[in-house]
């Protein structure tokens, strides 16, 4: 069975929103002044935190893509 465009579409929407979420937040990092070491890490912490569960979103809609074009 052949994958609408609209499928391919979604996929690749898909694909590009974790990327975007990694982005502010690499911009939202790089914005912020850094001062009081503890909030700092809080702050650091939760960012990597999403970083990291956009990479694995990412990571799995890769895998399900994989899959597909395999058979």
């Amino acid at each position: 069975m052949q994958k609408s465009p609209i499928d391919h579409q979604t996929r690749f929407h898909d694909m590009a929103q974790p990327m975007n979420v990694i982005r502010l937040c690499c911009s939202n990092i790089r914005a912020r002044p850094f001062n009081d070491v503890e909030s700092d890490k809080a702050y650091l912490d939760k960012k990597i935190l999403r970083i990291e569960e956009q990479v694995d979103r990412l990571s799995a809609l890769l895998d399900d893509l994989r899959s597909s074009l395999n058979g």
